[in-house]
Parts: structure tokens; sequence; C-alpha cells
């Protein structure tokens, strides 16, 4: 009877640590998944593309309106950089989007930032050219700018 006392009483002071063991492995296994999760999260988080030196121009304030091919001009250094950061080359062109049959026959002239090639509409230069977008109301030195991706529907204006 000793000898079971002793081995149940045994039982019972080891059983707490092999519990604690096991029960680690899932919180360990939680806690990587959460970090995981949170490391995806920071990587898909849009980043404004204009707050680089080369792009202080964007917001910058002028005395007179600039025309349509000044701000095309104004923005080719931008874009270069822009271009350069991502490794995807992205171009300014003044123009009307056009959506296919939807084509209107009187549209406003924007500034189109077209992307070379086709993206998903997830990948980091078009999310962030979005959001630089958005941050900015659409507009880009007071003019209603959109980001054109081969592929995707163009915007009508």
């Amino acid at each position: 009877m000793k000898k079971m006392l002793t081995l149940v009483s045994s039982l019972f002071l080891l059983a707490p640590q092999a519990f604690a063991q096991v029960s680690a492995l899932p919180g360990e296994a939680a806690s990587e998944f959460a970090i995981g999760v949170e490391r995806g999260i920071y990587f898909m988080k849009p980043v404004d593309p204009f707050e680089i030196p080369q792009c202080q121009v964007v917001d910058a304030r002028f005395f007179a309106p600039l025309s349509l091919s000044q701000a095309q001009k104004t923005m080719s250094p931008c874009l270069s950089a822009i271009s350069q950061k991502y490794g995807i080359p992205v171009k300014i062109k003044v123009g009307t989007p056009h959506s296919g049959s939807y084509k209107l026959d009187a549209q406003v002239e924007i500034l189109m930032f077209n992307v070379s090639r086709p993206l998903p509409i997830t990948h980091p230069l078009v999310r962030d050219l979005d959001y630089g977008l958005s941050r900015r109301k659409g507009k880009i030195l007071g003019f209603p700018a959109r980001v054109l991706v081969p592929g995707h529907f163009e915007p009508k204006a």
C-alpha cells in the first residue's frame, strides 16, 4: 500500500510538469502564428511612395497654377525615383483614360501613371501608388490622377 501511495503521489508531482510541457507547444505554435500574421500584415501595409525626397514637389504649393504639361514635366523625376525604388518602370502621361466600349465623348484630361507591365492590384507598386493618390484625394498638383495598369479596367474620368 505504501508503494502504491508513493507511486500515485509521485505521479501527482510530475503531472504539472508534464502538462506544462505539453501545453507549451500549442502556445508556442500560436505565438509563432501570431508573429507570422503580424509580419504578413506589416508587409501588406501600404506606404506612400511620394514621401521620398525626389517627390516633395507633389505636396508643394505654387503661386500660379501649373498646366497639365508642366505638371507632367514636374512629376517625371519623381516617377523615375519611384520606378527605381520598385524596379518597375512607371511613366506619366496626360490624356483621357478609356474603358473600351464605355468610352465617353467628353472627358477631362488627367495625369495618368502608366505602369509598364501587367501587375496584380495587390502588387506593392500598384497598392502604394493608389494609397499615395488616395491620401491626396485623387489629385496631384491640382489635377485628377489615376494609376493605369495593363489588363485592368481603366477608370472613366
